[in-house]
């Protein structure tokens, strides 16, 4: 597929805080790569240095004299108490220091937003920022940006230096909780009053006509471009067999990139891009960003950190998402009359199977994840008897009907789904009935069945779970 001419991300703020040279080169972001995802092909400008040395200690700040006297006068302390000193400073202390310490360094890196000229760079900046907390947190990154976020304005609330003035401004732009708007400093920059004036000019969805992988595509402008900045794209990369964004980014300008992915599709018959409802688009962008943050590491992607931020921030201008469709939709669907006379039990145990399968996006569907569905998760995961066998391929051929027709597929890929089940529905059979891909905890619970096990009893569960796993390791040896 070949790939379209690159666009420009717009100038951001170069390293350590100074800006590109007069008629320097900005950052590209390129077309499509070899899987249909566009490259953000963003340089490492834009993200800007703390200023940390190798010690961690903020240069420049002021600080080093102070913090020389504080380490004397912990030994001071530990020759006192014992040598106990600084161990004796209770943890929620030491933690409120730490957050300080950062909130001081974000500040000393505040001092950039005097030097860009646009809003649009000034929220680069001030992302790039926050995003620092976001990439290292261990775990539920997501409600650390808010905590991070809510935590410097805090800090800044009695600072009026004009870097915090600035940083103030920027951080409104990321209230969700209804805070009073800051004072604009003394003599504001031009771009402080284009922050609140972005709105959302687009939205679309690049990607294979699978729906495998695809990138979602927000488009906002300032209301007046020359301090603002030039209109520009929040991209999520979503792979949706692996159920997380692979890449984010921000870019601009935003004309460029969407001219680039619509030559894409229009040459290349495995690809499309589409006009997808707003709120659609915040809906599904947001439940993958939170699989995201929940990952035990983070994709190789550097601007999924340093724009996560702002990428937030434009998804709430979008409207709110609905709720996700669920197995009563579709049952009232005309879909659904096709299986209208299926036991009842059975038929609703195999939309359960179904819906909990595709719980991240019930109308997901294509025939890579029928073929999934049918032959690797259903027999590793469930215990089905013969009527569950017979019916769930039924079900299914509705279901993914169904969701094609909500979806907006065309009437070829939802005949190709439905091929899928039919073709995939033989070999389904032959693997639940002979246990051949059944899991471990599957196996388990057939075990646990066969000796009569009460399941509503948790002690007599666990006993029996203890004394399996000791029948396993003794086999094992």
């Amino acid at each position: 597929m070949p790939t379209p001419e690159a666009a420009d991300d717009g100038d951001r703020p170069a390293e350590n805080g100074s800006m590109p040279a007069e008629g320097s080169g900005s950052a590209e972001n390129g077309g499509p790569d070899g899987n249909g995802n566009p490259d953000n092909g963003k340089n490492d400008n834009g993200k800007n240095d703390n200023g940390k040395n190798d010690n961690g200690k903020n240069n420049g700040d002021g600080n080093s004299s102070e913090q020389d006297s504080g380490s004397e006068q912990d030994s001071g302390d530990s020759d006192k108490n014992g040598g106990r000193g600084y161990h004796d400073v209770p943890a929620q202390r030491l933690a409120a220091d730490l957050a300080a310490s950062r909130y001081e360094l974000f500040l000393s890196v505040a001092g950039d937003l005097d030097r860009v000229g646009t809003a649009y760079d000034a929220e680069l900046v001030v992302s790039t920022m926050l995003g620092a907390a976001y990439a290292i947190a261990d775990g539920n990154r997501g409600a650390v940006l808010t905590e991070t976020t809510e935590g410097l304005r805090e800090h800044l609330a009695h600072r009026h230096t004009r870097p915090a003035e600035l940083l103030k401004a920027v951080l409104a732009t990321h209230d969700t909780g209804g805070h009073t708007r800051p004072a604009p400093p003394a003599d504001p920059p031009s771009w402080v009053e284009q922050l609140d004036t972005v709105r959302p000019t687009g939205s679309h969805a690049f990607g294979d006509r699978g729906g495998t992988q695809v990138t979602y595509l927000a488009s906002f402008a300032y209301a007046e471009p020359t301090a603002g900045g030039p209109e520009h794209v929040v991209a999520a990369v979503v792979d949706h067999d692996l159920g997380h964004v692979r890449d984010l980014f921000v870019a601009a300008p935003a004309g460029a990139l969407l001219a680039q992915l619509e030559a894409a599709a229009a040459t290349d018959p495995t690809m499309r891009m589409d006009e997808v409802d707003p709120g659609e688009l915040r809906g599904v962008v947001e439940r993958y960003l939170d699989a995201t943050d929940a990952l035990a590491e983070l994709p190789e992607a550097r601007s999924l950190t340093s724009d996560r931020a702002l990428a937030a921030q434009r998804l709430r201008l979008l409207p709110e998402p609905e709720e996700l469709l669920t197995v009563k939709d579709f049952l009232v669907a005309p879909e659904a009359a096709r299986i209208a006379k299926s036991d009842g039990e059975s038929r609703d145990f195999a939309l359960k199977l179904i819906s909990g399968f595709a719980a991240s996006d019930p109308l997901r569907w294509n025939p890579d994840t029928v073929k999934e569905f049918l032959l690797d998760w259903l027999p590793a995961q469930a215990l089905l008897d013969r009527a569950d066998i017979e019916i769930v391929p039924r079900v299914l051929s509705a279901w993914v009907r169904w969701a094609g027709r909500m979806s907006g597929l065309q009437a070829r890929e939802v005949a190709q789904n439905v091929a899928a089940v039919a073709t995939n529905r033989a070999e389904f059979a032959e693997r639940a009935r002979s246990g051949s891909h059944r899991s471990e905890a599957a196996t388990a619970m057939i075990e646990l069945l066969k000796d009569g096990v009460d399941l509503d009893d948790e002690q007599a569960v666990a006993d029996w779970l203890t004394g399996y796993n000791l029948r396993g390791d003794n086999q094992a040896e």
